[in-house]
């Protein structure tokens, strides 16, 4: 027969703190051991730390020095290059001072040539104006010009008629006499064709043809020929110019042919005339004896 023997609340809740602080001793030797092996860790862990900072540090320092160095050499070269820099400036500062006044120069140059500009415009304008009135003044002045030299030629024309009616006039009224060149000619043809008698005869009361029918006689006379003057004639129609009057027999029409022979001498004065153009007319007439030969010198043509 077992025996059943219970235990006083007492006895159990020295028990269980009996067991909970045994628990707690043993939790706080494996916290502190726990504790110890991360402080072990955690303090090489620090170590490898600071070492790897110190190496980073070091090495940044290095690098640090090394820019510092580099930065040293370049603030100088950075002072050089300002140097440059500050004395370009000062030229280029001289140069802007210079543009500058130069730019206001040519601003005061382009105000001005605008202002020639517009001076021009406007004499341009007024030459237009000018221009067209010049035109039309040119074209009035361009028919005045064909009006004119209408004029002009209608003038030439009536001055060179004006000369020739003058030339005409003053050869009319000049007397009638051989040159020494056809008086020359005349002698050296008669003398060499039939010579023979020849009456010349002139109108009466007409000086011009009175001298002219004595050069005649002369020339014909010093040719061999036996030249007379006749100078009372009184003929009607008075003769113009000089004739050669033959004898005829027949009695013809005027128009008419003559068949009647003709002197040789006649051939001779006709040739001879002919070779000194000297302008004549000839005429058979019943009144002019037979080998007869009348040289009438008529008036002027």
């Amino acid at each position: 027969m077992s025996t059943i023997q219970s235990s006083s609340p007492i006895e159990i809740a020295a028990k269980s703190q009996s067991r909970l602080f045994t628990l707690y001793v043993v939790v706080l030797i494996v916290g502190a051991i726990a504790a110890a092996v991360m402080t072990v860790f955690v303090y090489r862990a620090g170590n490898r730390y600071q070492a790897a900072v110190q190496t980073d540090a070091d090495a940044r320092i290095k690098v640090a020095d090394t820019r510092a160095e580099e930065a040293r050499r370049g603030a100088a070269e950075a002072r050089a290059e300002s140097d440059k820099a500050n004395a370009g400036l000062a030229k280029s500062n001289e140069e802007i001072a210079r543009l500058t006044a130069e730019a206001e120069k040519a601003r005061a140059e382009r105000a001005e040539a605008d202002k020639q500009i517009a001076i021009a415009k406007a004499d341009a304008a007024r030459a237009k104006e000018g221009i067209a009135t010049a035109e039309a003044r040119s074209l009035e002045a361009t028919a005045e010009v064909s009006r004119l030299r209408v004029t002009v030629a209608n003038a030439e024309t009536a001055r060179a008629k004006a000369e020739k009616d003058l030339l005409e006039l003053r050869e009319r009224i000049q007397p009638r006499h051989l040159t020494a060149a056809q008086r020359t000619r005349l002698v050296q043809l008669l003398r060499s064709f039939s010579k023979g008698q020849l009456d010349i005869r002139c109108p009466v009361g007409n000086p011009e043809a009175h001298d002219f029918a004595v050069e005649l006689v002369a020339v014909f006379t010093s040719s061999g020929w036996q030249a007379s003057l006749t100078d009372h004639v009184v003929m009607f129609p008075t003769p113009v110019g000089i004739h050669l009057w033959l004898h005829t027999d027949q009695q013809a029409a005027p128009g008419t042919a003559i068949t009647d022979a003709v002197p040789e001498r006649a051939h001779s004065i006709v040739n001879a005339f002919n070779s000194i153009n000297l302008s004549f007319e000839g005429h058979f007439d019943r009144e002019v004896p037979k080998d007869s030969i009348w040289l009438i010198v008529g008036f002027k043509p």
